[in-house]
């Protein structure tokens, strides 16, 4: 014979509910937990890219945060070291009107007086030799509050010293061969890959009316000065 248990019918709806309840609570935890990991792994995998980048390339970023005016430096590592922006420190890496300049532009654009992005070039002091440096430093706006004004600047230095010597010899080079062009005794002209004449020296011009710029605009080719059309 069956006995009452004297437990109401609705006590096991509450129960079944419960149980529905915590099935689904798991169900999505072990969801939200593997969404993370995934997640997890893919910033992982993202900031190893950029850490790539950032060490192929040799670009040093910083941010700027205006309120407390300190400067945190993040290597490719992702460590993060923080330094007020003051002269007692930078004066030993930039130069007394490079680092008057970044301040400028920094609190230039911290009150809206600049646009959000941009670009200046630094000089700075490295090494035991003190050997200077050319960095370009790409600045712009990273974070605003409610109001819309900047609260983070984010700068991206690279050093571009390699590519500045590279102009610099270049120029050189162009100056001494245009010194030496202008001081040849005879006359002198040179002519561009097609064939036409490009440029004259101070000789050559002195005979020509109109002077060089004439004569480039003419177009005269090689085969017209030696009348050889075969050339």
């Amino acid at each position: 014979e069956r006995k009452d248990t004297c437990i109401p019918s609705w006590i096991w709806y509450v129960v079944l509910v419960l149980f529905l309840i915590i099935i689904l609570f798991l169900a999505y935890y072990y969801s939200y937990r593997i969404y993370e990991q995934k997640m997890t792994k893919s910033v992982r995998q993202s900031n190893n890219r950029l850490s790539l980048i950032l060490n192929t390339s040799k670009v040093h970023v910083w941010l700027f945060d205006i309120a407390k005016r300190v400067i945190t430096s993040i290597d490719p590592d992702g460590k993060k070291t923080t330094i007020p922006l003051s002269p007692h420190f930078f004066q030993y890496y930039l130069l007394p009107e490079d680092y008057e300049r970044l301040c400028s532009v920094l609190d230039e654009m911290s009150t809206q007086m600049r646009k959000n992005r941009e670009t200046l070039e630094i000089h700075t002091t490295l090494g035991s030799r003190k050997e200077v440096h050319t960095f370009s430093v790409n600045l712009s706006v990273m974070k605003h509050n409610k109001n819309g004004k900047p609260m983070v600047i984010i700068g991206a230095t690279t050093d571009i010293t390699a590519d500045r010597l590279r102009q610099q010899q270049q120029k050189d080079t162009m100056l001494r061969y245009q010194h030496i062009f202008n001081s040849a005794l005879v006359d002198t002209v040179s002519y561009d890959e097609h064939g036409f004449i490009d440029n004259m020296n101070e000789k050559s011009s002195k005979v020509i009316p109109g002077g060089v710029q004439s004569v480039v605009n003419a177009h005269i080719s090689i085969q017209s000065v030696l009348g050889d059309k075969d050339l």
